[in-house]
């Protein structure tokens, strides 16, 4: 059904559909390898341009200047992290 104005939405409780396809992909991922075959796949060189197109799609959008103690600050949704992972402003 399509959105229209009025319409609530998903009920509480329904299906997410890509939650549901998300983890059927980890549950393939990890089936055929995971991480290590993952490693594989990508360092044949054939397959480094895909791994970087892959790459650049995981990557924030937006890098900010450092911040007041001179840290990265990379702001992703409107929600600041430090290079480190701590919160920032």
């Amino acid at each position: 059904m399509a959105f229209k104005p009025g319409n609530p939405g998903r009920p509480k409780g329904a299906v997410n559909k890509l939650t549901n396809f998300k983890s059927s992909l980890l549950s393939v991922y990890e089936e055929i390898g995971g991480d290590i075959e993952f490693a594989i796949w990508a360092k044949k060189p054939e397959n480094q341009n895909d791994f970087y197109k892959l790459l650049a799609k995981t990557l924030p959008k937006v890098i900010e200047g450092a911040g007041e103690d001179g840290a990265i600050i990379v702001r992703i949704n409107n929600t600041a992290k430090r290079a480190n992972g701590e919160s920032g402003n």
